[in-house]
């Protein structure tokens, strides 16, 4: 996906000459933002337990954090660094931070913005892509998950075989994750420093140095790749997620029973449902292998057809900046969280509670074969409203019957169960690090 050209800036930053000009534009634009008054004030915290670290490592009284060790390591082995630190002082320093935080903030959300005003068919098309980068990654780990555990019967020896297919694979896929991360980096750089380091607030007479901070953001670039490879990508930390995600899955089921099945637009374009429909059978050999059979109710057409038709829903409901601004002021207060590392174990106690859950069922087949809508009778009365009551309970009837059908043909805790046990271990492995990679470039800033 890729943004409109210069859509990234606002009306207002397109009207400015200089990243200081920028500046209080910048701290206006926030004002607007939700959340945007919080962030600044998070802002403003941060970049003083910044600056102060980075100080404090600068005359050696204190080692930084140690998420942070890297960045400043490789800091302080420039000049232009060394010279800022001393001319400008620890306050000097925490000022400068915070300007540019700002800054990046404010064109975070002015690209967050031009997506969420992109047409709903381009926003569509991005979803089929990520979905087809995902069943051609899963495929390919499906064929060695396959090979790992290949008439494997006792459930402990495929678990241990599947651990040991994750060690081989880590030192197998691993080593291009860094490279694929900097293009990610450079896309991101692209919107956050529009005109290189041209765009960060520098302090009176920092303009000179210009070139030597294009060359430091430039070399910084590989490091931090191989930093954020290694931090976001941690088993512990997908462990913590797939806790969260499960422990969610019967919250949000309730909640879809609120939400209208339909999308209030017209039907998905037949283009992307075609496209999507190519990918559904690697999707579902990977992760529901048992309905990976010609016979199967449920098609990969009708797949295809409501998951875009329902994605579609959810993007003109939901906008890229709201979620932003939330997923900003959950990091920003990371700080004060105190996490909890979820063990192997705990997971398999979620994933076996959620097997037994006949809700999840349910849910998937009312949204795989949602009730067509009627249309409104043209004239209102007592004939009407009974044509509507009437209809209503035959489709709510029918909807059941569907289910109550499946529930009693199928062997749907094992199913379930089986499904979540492969997304673990697809999430767990190299293969979905690469498959997030390369959603991640595609999209293109201008």
């Amino acid at each position: 996906m890729s943004l409109p050209r210069q859509s990234h800036k606002t009306a207002w930053s397109l009207s400015v000459k200089t990243p200081s000009d920028e500046y209080a534009f910048a701290v206006d634009f926030l004002g607007t933002v939700p959340h945007g008054r919080e962030l600044i004030h998070e802002v403003t915290a941060f970049s003083r337990f910044l600056g102060n670290a980075a100080y404090e490592l600068f005359e050696g009284k204190k080692e930084p954090p140690q998420a942070f060790l890297p960045f400043f390591e490789k800091l302080l082995t420039h000049d232009v660094a060394k010279m800022a630190f001393c001319f400008l002082g620890k306050q000097g320093v925490a000022d400068i931070i915070e300007k540019n935080l700002i800054l990046f903030l404010s064109r975070f959300f002015s690209a967050s913005r031009a997506v969420d005003i992109l047409p709903l068919h381009d926003k569509l098309s991005f979803f089929v892509q990520s979905m087809t980068i995902l069943s051609s990654q899963s495929f390919e780990w499906t064929k060695r998950l396959e090979e790992s555990s290949l008439h494997i019967h006792d459930k402990k020896e495929r678990r241990h075989r599947r651990h040991h297919l994750q060690h081989d694979l880590k030192h197998r896929i691993v080593e291009s994750h860094p490279l694929r991360c900097e293009k990610v980096l450079r896309n991101v750089l692209s919107v956050l420093l529009p005109n290189g380091a041209s765009s960060l607030y520098l302090p009176p007479g920092g303009e000179l140095f210009i070139p030597k901070l294009q060359e430091m953001v430039d070399s910084a670039i590989p490091s931090c790749a191989v930093w954020i490879v290694e931090t976001l990508f941690r088993r512990e930390l997908k462990v913590d997620g797939l806790y969260y995600v499960y422990t969610q899955i019967p919250v949000w089921v309730t909640k879809e029973a609120s939400l209208p099945v339909k999308s209030e637009t017209a039907e998905p374009p037949s283009d992307l449902v075609a496209s999507l429909t190519s990918a559904i059978p690697y999707l579902r050999q990977a992760f529901f292998p048992r309905f990976d059979s010609p016979e199967s109710f449920a098609t990969p057409d009708i797949v295809a057809f409501t998951l875009i038709d329902w994605i579609g829903l959810l993007l003109q409901r939901v906008s890229l900046e709201s979620l932003l601004a939330s997923g900003c002021i959950y990091i920003a207060k990371m700080t004060s969280i105190s996490f909890t590392n979820h063990s192997d174990r705990e997971l398999d106690q979620v994933i076996e509670t959620l097997s037994n859950d006949e809700r999840i069922v349910r849910a998937i087949i009312k949204k795989i074969f949602p009730s067509p809508d009627l249309p409104a009778p043209k004239r209102r009365g007592a004939a009407a409203v009974f044509f509507e009551l009437v209809m209503y309970g035959l489709k709510a009837s029918a909807s059941e019957l569907l289910a109550k059908g499946t529930l009693a043909t199928s062997n749907w805790e094992e199913i379930q169960h089986d499904a979540l046990e492969r997304i673990r271990w697809f999430v767990l492995s190299p293969y979905f690090d690469q498959a997030l990679l390369e959603i991640g470039n595609r999209v293109k800033g201008s």
